[in-house]
């Protein structure tokens, strides 16, 4: 899964006497990146430790923004929530992908989690396997604000490039296409715990899952002495001259080109 996405870094947590409770996912990718979210209320807590930098999400007000420490940066990208993508899919684009999954039994214990395995098909072609937890689900007790989060990070990818979600993915395999597909069939199912691509090989898992987990009262809140920018007026400047270019392009080329962002 092109699994996100913008989960993007952090180390910074400033020691303070009053702290508040959260809910901890942490996860492990093919690369032994680690990813931590912290969930409180509508907000969250995003971070990979070994980066300098986190982000701070609020569902409800529509907010994100990314602290760097190092030069004292906090940038605010909650714009792009609002923004429409520059580069459209082409007409006729729209491709049909037949996306199913199947129950496969019980699957492997996951941080201390029983699983289900299911795997998912696109056109017939097996995609990958998927671990899912109802314990888990149950128990993190955020299943709205996860959906949420997930529509947020897909707009700001879209108000990033300038491209529609559509014109990603008539360049993409059936089996990157039926993604978004797969993850509705099993969000009512249970928790993701495992994902494996359709080599068996794994692309992220779980390493822990924990609630009232104890932060600093500021762990939420951007510092304010930081510098605050706004990046959104650069990055419609490059999906605008993107699109200037791929229009200038014969279609063999346009195409040539867009599979290659999308790789």
């Amino acid at each position: 899964m092109p699994v996100s996405r913008l989960l993007i870094s952090c180390f910074l947590f400033i020691v303070t006497s009053k702290v508040s409770a959260a809910t901890l996912i942490e996860s492990r990718d093919a690369y032994g990146q680690i990813t931590r979210v912290y969930i409180d209320n509508n907000t969250a807590r995003i971070e990979q430790p070994e980066q300098n930098t986190y982000m701070i999400m609020d569902v409800d007000k529509k907010s994100m923004k990314v602290v760097l420490d190092e030069p004292r940066m906090v940038l605010d990208m909650s714009n792009l929530f609002a923004q429409k993508p520059i580069i459209k899919p082409a007409v006729g684009s729209d491709q049909y992908v037949d996306s199913y999954i199947k129950s496969k039994g019980l699957g492997p214990v996951i941080a201390g989690y029983e699983t289900e395995k299911y795997e998912y098909y696109a056109n017939g072609q097996f995609c990958g396997n998927v671990y899912v937890s109802v314990q888990a689900m149950n128990e993190i007790g955020h299943t709205k604000f996860i959906h949420a989060l997930e529509e947020m990070v897909e707009k700001v990818e879209v108000g990033m490039t300038g491209v529609a979600s559509a014109q990603v993915e008539q360049y993409l395999d059936p089996c990157e296409q039926t993604i978004k597909t797969t993850a509705k069939q099993l969000e009512n199912l249970g928790f993701p715990m495992r994902s494996d691509n359709r080599d068996h090989k794994l692309q992220s898992v779980v390493t822990k899952l924990s609630r009232d987990i104890r932060l600093p009262a500021n762990a939420f809140v951007v510092p304010k002495a930081y510098t605050l920018t706004r990046p959104e007026t650069m990055l419609e400047d490059i999906a605008q001259q993107m699109q200037d270019m791929l229009n200038n392009l014969p279609p063999e080329e346009r195409e040539k080109m867009m599979q290659e962002m999308m790789q």
